[in-house]
């Protein structure tokens, strides 16, 4: 289940993303014909509405890049640390479209230092702009908002421990709704409340397969009202 929470800042990374995109390369037209230009002297000053309306046309077609290395996945919990590999791969591949359309168009460009700042910036500009999200989604964390309901699944002290760390923990962006301790338990105070639920966490170390299996299938059966169809069901080894 998409929550309205995920899907709001979700909706916002695309804009959010265009605009850094935008303002890595206004960024680094002033670096090359401004800032810079002492140090190394400029033959030809490309126009900046035309390099603007490039940038603005190239943005737009780096975020169907962005899409496909699944930096707007909504099915998954974002982390910064798998953001930046992704936004690295994306802006990479971006730049080495440009490179080779400049190329088969046979065209000379004479600025590489816009093509390779170009590329830095934006992987920095997009970073800052993703920090920046995290950054709120951590705020509205911290107030106990937008937190995701789990439940976990163990009757050991790692299920106790890691209970203790996201409730002392808001930041990480987990609500505990409950400890069941056994499949048994889990159909029984569960299975009219699966709505509730948005994944189980399953803590147990020591659990049998067949346990694992009954854990899993319950996604698919009636004993858990259905949880296939109603929550977005997650399966996770602490």
């Amino acid at each position: 289940m998409i929550r309205k929470f995920d899907l709001i800042f979700s909706t916002l990374l695309i804009p959010l993303d265009y605009l850094m995109l935008v303002l890595a390369g206004i960024f680094v037209y002033y670096l090359r014909f401004s800032a810079l230009i002492a140090l190394r002297p400029v033959i030809y000053v490309i126009p900046l509405s035309r390099y603007f309306i490039v940038v603005l046309i190239i943005t737009f077609l780096w975020l169907f890049i962005f899409a496909l290395a699944g930096l707007y996945n909504l099915k998954e919990k974002r982390h910064f640390s798998k953001e930046f590999s992704q936004i690295f791969l994306a802006c990479s591949v971006g730049v080495m479209l440009i490179i080779l359309i400049i190329f088969f168009r046979g065209e000379y460009f004479s600025s590489r230092f816009i093509i390779l700042a170009g590329w830095l910036m934006s992987i920095i500009f997009v970073s800052l702009g993703r920090i920046l999200i995290h950054l709120l989604e951590l705020f509205y964390y911290n107030q106990g908002k937008g937190l995701e309901p789990i439940l976990i699944f163990g009757s050991g002290k790692m299920a106790k421990e890691f209970t203790n760390y996201i409730q002392n923990n808001p930041g990480v962006g987990y609500k505990v709704l409950g400890i069941a301790n056994s499949i048994d338990e889990l159909i029984k105070n569960w299975s009219n409340k699966a709505y509730q639920i948005n994944s189980i966490i399953q803590t147990e170390p020591n659990l049998n397969r067949d346990d694992v299996l009954k854990l899993i299938e319950g996604t698919t059966t009636d004993s858990l009202n259905q949880l296939q169809e109603d929550i977005n069901f997650f399966l996770e080894d602490i």
